[in-house]
Order: structure tokens, then C-alpha cells, then sequence
């Protein structure tokens, strides 16, 4: 039995399921926020002293380079590619973008 707003329900009649139902739902919809919050404050602080935030990148800067330059010379496949530099075949583009990304912002160090 529940009760609620000093009414007691039965969980099995119809008004009960429903008070019940919108009970459950209130407090698993407040604590996925509270959970969604502490997440973000405690991104937040790492991200304040330093801290990674995010998963450790599965190429360095010269395999990236190199990467960039094999799908550029259109000698090998998505797939060659994918399996030469132990990547997955979306992995494969969002390297090459990353990349062509570096390469087409002006140098920093050249203006003054």
C-alpha cells in the first residue's frame, strides 16, 4: 500500500498504479540529474587542474600525419587503412578530418 497526499493507495487499482507510476518516474527522472550534475562538476574540476578529460587518442601526431598522407595518395582502401593502423573504419575519417583540419589553419607562429 501507499500513501500519498494522506490517501492510501492500493498499488493494484487503477489510481494507485498511477500515483505510484508517477512517483517512480519522478524519482528516477531526479536521480539521473543529480547523477548527470555530479558528472559534469567533476568534469569540471579535472578540467580546472589540468586533467584529461576524454579518452586517450589511439594515434600520435605522425601516424596521424602519415594516415592523412596514405588516404590522400588514394593507394589504399578505407578498409587497408582501417586494418593497417588498427582503426575502425569511421576511426579512419575522423583521423583524416582531424588532420586536414591541422592542416588548413594559417600558422600561429608565422604572423606577428
Amino acid at each position: 500500500l501507499l500513501m500519498f497526499a494522506g490517501t492510501v493507495h492500493d498499488p493494484k487499482d487503477p489510481i494507485g498504479a498511477t500515483v505510484f507510476d508517477m512517483l517512480s518516474q519522478t524519482f528516477s527522472t531526479f536521480e539521473t540529474g543529480l547523477i548527470h550534475l555530479r558528472t559534469m562538476e567533476g568534469n569540471a574540476r579535472r578540467k580546472a587542474t589540468g586533467g584529461f578529460a576524454g579518452r586517450t587518442p589511439l594515434l600520435d601526431a605522425k601516424q596521424q600525419a602519415k594516415l592523412f598522407d596514405l588516404h590522400s595518395r588514394r593507394e589504399h582502401s578505407i578498409a587497408e587503412l582501417a586494418k593497417m593502423f588498427n582503426l575502425s573504419k569511421p576511426g579512419v575519417y575522423k583521423y583524416v578530418a582531424r588532420e586536414k583540419n591541422l592542416r588548413s589553419e594559417p600558422d600561429s607562429s608565422s604572423t606577428t
